[in-house]
């Protein structure tokens, strides 16, 4: 049979006691400690929870304000965009009226020329004309003819004045 021996019940005993009087010493302060500490864990997991969730928040925040700026950037592109198209039509515009005004200078420059130098066509060629009849006159006219050229000749001075 199993043989005890009276040390080995003394060593249980023993043991008993030292257990029963540690527990009764550190039971309290070990699951207070115990309980602090798992306190302190959840605390922090609390706190690593509510640090995640603010931190989605502020990317979610961050993408939607990165949207607005890209969507108002897309607004103000497309705002210079018309600006720019609307300046660019103007000065097309302003470019074609300072032709057409050109233009107009121009023919009625060159119409005051031309009329410039009709004038001076015609007072060359009466004088020449004068001249050619005077030296016919002086060759070949009779008295009645030179007066004859003299009515004619007064009469087309009239009708060109």
């Amino acid at each position: 049979m199993v043989n005890i021996n009276s040390t080995l019940i003394i060593q249980v005993i023993s043991f008993l006691i030292l257990m029963s009087g540690l527990s009764k010493i550190l039971y309290k302060p070990v699951t207070g400690f115990l309980d602090s500490r798992s306190n302190q864990i959840k605390k922090w997991i609390g706190e690593a929870e509510k640090a995640r969730e603010y931190s989605v928040k502020e990317r979610e925040e961050a993408k939607a304000f990165l949207h607005e700026a890209r969507a108002e950037a897309e607004k103000i592109r497309e705002k210079v965009e018309t600006q720019a198209e609307a300046e660019r039509i103007k000065t097309e515009e302003r470019a074609k009226e300072e032709a057409k005004r050109i233009v107009q200078e121009a023919k009625a420059e060159v119409n005051r020329e031309l009329e410039r130098a009709k004038r001076e066509l015609q007072k060359e060629v009466g004088a020449l004309s004068i001249l050619i009849a005077e030296k016919i006159i002086k060759r070949e006219l009779t008295e009645r003819d030179h007066q004859r050229l003299v009515e004619e000749s007064l009469k087309e001075v009239r009708r060109l004045s």
